[in-house]
């Protein structure tokens, strides 16, 4: 069972408050409406655990792996639901905290299995990017981060959902604060990478990964994977999305554990090239 995640209406505007910044584009928020839930779950989550690390080890059948839904404690007691993402050969354990997107170094010995009660609520906090915005080729600069993340930092803070990326479970947002008539957006724009100095001859990309013709002689329903100009974008057919999530997956998974990548023969084509 996945801990399921809300996906707020395209066009609709919340004020929101910060959770976490890694940069400009990959976020999280909270909207002003989980407040609430917020210090609920956390109080539950506190009278159901913090007794449990009295206990010397897990049980048999509370062995905690990769990939496993956690209850997880910080420093200050507090508890938070978390996802297992590395065990080292030390027994620590990298835990992505659910809901509020950051991740905490932990001895595996003090997480505990999560119940399913608590695998049942949505996550609140839920992961952003900047519209419209460009990772330059080396990265955000840790100066412009700072900057975006002391911005976050305003009392009444709007975001409008531009547009649902739903491979990345990631929403594209535009940031107002109350008493500005420009958004964030438009403020850091000029230190994104610029469009045009994207390659225009991309086709030694695909040597060995061939592109796929759509048919002009029927419509197909599609969703943007990554936009160049009004003239070169990319793009995948909605009907080939869980083979595309499954290799994304298997990538990330390939990744993580450090394992050799071969070629994903057994997916069909899915990227299309218009």
């Amino acid at each position: 069972m996945d801990i399921p995640t809300v996906n707020h209406h395209v066009g609709s505007t919340e004020r929101v408050f910060v959770a976490h910044v890694n940069d400009l584009n990959d976020f999280y928020l909270h909207s002003e409406l989980v407040r609430d839930s917020l210090v609920k779950l956390g109080q539950e989550l506190y009278a159901e655990y913090s007794e449990s690390l009295t206990k010397k080890s897990l049980g048999i059948n509370e062995t905690l792996n990769i990939d496993d839904y956690c209850a997880c404690p910080s420093e200050s007691e507090d508890w938070y639901r978390g996802l297992i993402r590395q065990i080292d050969s030390n027994g620590n354990a990298i835990v992505f905290k659910i809901d509020y997107g950051d991740v905490q170094y932990v001895p595996i010995q003090f997480l505990r299995p999560l119940h399913k009660r608590f695998i049942q609520l949505h996550r609140l906090a839920f992961h952003c990017s900047l519209v419209n915005l460009i990772k330059p080729l080396d990265g955000w600069s840790v100066k412009l981060v700072d900057e975006f993340r002391s911005r976050l930092t305003t009392t009444f803070l709007y975001a409008k959902f531009i547009n649902y990326n739903e491979i990345r479970d990631i929403s594209e947002v535009e940031i107002t604060e109350k008493s500005s008539k420009t958004s964030l957006n438009n403020d850091f724009q000029p230190y994104q990478m610029q469009r045009l100095v994207l390659p225009i001859n991309d086709k030694f990309l695909y040597e060995h990964i061939p592109l796929e013709k759509i048919e002009s002689i029927q419509a197909n329903q599609i969703r943007m994977l990554y936009y160049i100009c009004p003239s070169r974008f990319y793009i995948y057919l909605r009907e080939n999305i869980n083979s595309y999530t499954n290799f994304q997956n298997d990538l990330h998974k390939a990744v993580q554990n450090l394992r050799s990548i071969s070629t994903p023969v057994k997916y069909q084509v899915i990227v299309k090239k218009m």
